[in-house]
């Protein structure tokens, strides 16, 4: 039985040939250069395409980056413009209110009305009354 054993791993793994010791050493080495040279240009090709992965990918994200930054300095443009725009309007319409209030025949009404403005007794106190 265990000739058996024996001539079935023979055939599947031949024994090495240790006869001829200087072309089996050879043979040996030949082979682990073989697989240094693959294993080597396997890691180099492996060390590339992360490479490229990465500069890919650094690449996209300074571009999205850049992107952003646009996009925000669009949006706080836009903010600025509206911003002015609604603070001229503010100013139309608070000129134009105080025209109206200052065509009030009734005095007392016309101060009562400012009074009840934001910052009313303030503004009364700095206007300088002659007359």
């Amino acid at each position: 039985m265990s000739n058996n054993v024996l001539s079935g791993i023979e055939g599947k793994f031949p024994l090495p040939d240790f006869s001829e010791g200087e072309n089996f050493l050879r043979q040996v080495r030949g082979g682990l250069r073989r697989r240094q040279r693959r294993l080597a240009f396997a890691v180099s090709a492996a060390t590339t395409a992360s490479a490229v992965l990465l500069f890919v990918l650094s690449f996209s994200a300074i571009q999205r980056q850049v992107d952003e930054e646009l996009w925000q300095d669009y949006l706080l443009s836009e903010a600025g413009e509206e911003l002015v725009d609604t603070q001229e309007l503010d100013e139309f319409t608070w000129e134009l209110y105080l025209e109206s209030l200052m065509q009030e025949e009734d005095l007392d009404l016309l101060l009562e009305e400012i009074l009840n403005l934001e910052g009313g007794e303030e503004w009364i106190q700095t206007i300088k009354l002659e007359g």
